[in-house]
């Protein structure tokens, strides 16, 4: 049971679109409709905010990095 908590809760985590919605807060412009069409963080350098980029990015990579953490600290890594 442990174990499908901890899938669920890390697919949950890792399913944010956080450039998207960040896009969508500072820009107002849809990321899929703009620049390369990819919701992550170089297409926010492209098509949105420049100084976004670093904290989206680092929001990505902990969102990868979440999963696995709560995985080991749970006893199933």
């Amino acid at each position: 049971m442990r174990a499908i908590r901890t899938i669920i809760g890390s697919y949950l985590i890792a399913s944010v679109p956080v450039a998207y919605l960040t896009a969508r807060l500072l820009s107002g412009i849809d990321l899929r409709e703009h620049g390369s069409g990819n919701v992550g963080a170089s297409n926010i350098w492209q098509s949105a905010s420049k100084p976004a980029v670093v904290p989206v990015g680092l929001a990505e990579i902990g969102q990868g990095l979440l999963g696995p953490a709560v995985a080991i600290v749970s006893g199933l890594g």
